[in-house]
């Protein structure tokens, strides 16, 4: 949400909404999953099935491999993807964006900065 929407006071997306996008992408995941027991969402993918479900396209590649050459760690870059493709799975699409990569990059930076 952008910093003067918050300001602001402007409301955002409602919480039932919010909660129909979750339950969406869960379901897509649950489905997705069916064939691989004990795997039912995103963040229990292990790297082959991050390379048929969240094989990054050449744009989502090269901002991918320009993080690495800054230092995301190989561990790192597997959690990046994992997100990306959970935050594709709430906008309901088949494939992650250069903008689900770049957001999910984004929480990884904020997650490692220090005040």
């Amino acid at each position: 949400m952008p910093f003067a929407s918050l300001a602001d006071g402007t409301r955002g997306e409602a919480t039932k909404a919010v909660r129909a996008r979750v339950a969406a992408a869960r379901a897509r995941q649950v489905e997705r999953f069916a064939a691989f027991p004990g795997v039912y969402a995103n963040a229990q993918m292990d790297t082959g099935l991050l390379r048929c479900f969240a094989r990054p396209r050449p744009s989502v590649s090269g901002l991918l491999q320009e993080a690495v050459e800054r230092g995301l760690s190989a561990r790192a870059y597997h959690r990046v993807l994992k997100v990306a493709r959970t935050l594709a799975d709430l906008d309901g699409r088949d494939e992650v964006s250069r903008e689900d990569a770049l957001e999910a990059l984004t929480y990884r930076a904020l997650d490692r900065r220090v005040p």
